[in-house]
């Protein structure tokens, strides 16, 4: 499975007194993206090799009138690429959580993210045309009977 995830957000500091955004989820990150297994147990710890963390601390000063700010976009790269079998269990869905504190008044976040999910298909283990394994088989026997000629 391949899971690409990305959070962005528009913070505007409606007081003009300043504005700031700090990571309340594990690892120091506002946005965690974790995969679970079919029962909801988490595949890895948060932060682990099975999370994705996104967006650190941000601040805007707090002066004149109100400005909106960009925060991120913040993108996985590379994705990541889990085999979900390796855990013992089958993949069951993928959760995001955002966690801040904010600071200011009057101040407005506007978060906009998502997760690209993309199940990674078994390579099929290739098998030749019955064609093929005929005509592989005609030459073996063509050069046997060549080769016993010469011996005779």
């Amino acid at each position: 499975m391949r899971i690409a995830a990305s959070l962005g957000a528009s913070i505007t500091d409606g007081g003009s007194n300043g504005v700031s955004i700090t990571p309340g989820a594990p690892g120091g990150f506002t946005s965690v993206t974790t995969l679970y297994d079919q029962l909801g147990n988490a595949l890895a710890s948060m932060g682990g090799p099975n999370s994705i963390g996104l967006g650190g601390p941000f601040s805007g000063s707090g002066s004149g009138p109100a400005a909106t700010y960009t925060y991120g976009p913040f993108n996985a790269f590379p994705p990541l690429m889990v085999d979900c079998f390796q855990f013992g269990s089958e993949c069951g869905e993928v959760r995001t959580r955002v966690t801040f504190t904010a600071s200011g008044g009057s101040d407005r976040f506007a978060f906009t993210g998502g997760a690209d999910i993309t199940a990674k298909e078994a390579t099929p283990e290739p098998v030749p045309e019955p064609g093929t394994t005929a005509a592989l088989v005609g030459v073996g026997l063509l050069g046997l009977a060549s080769r016993k000629r010469k011996d005779s």
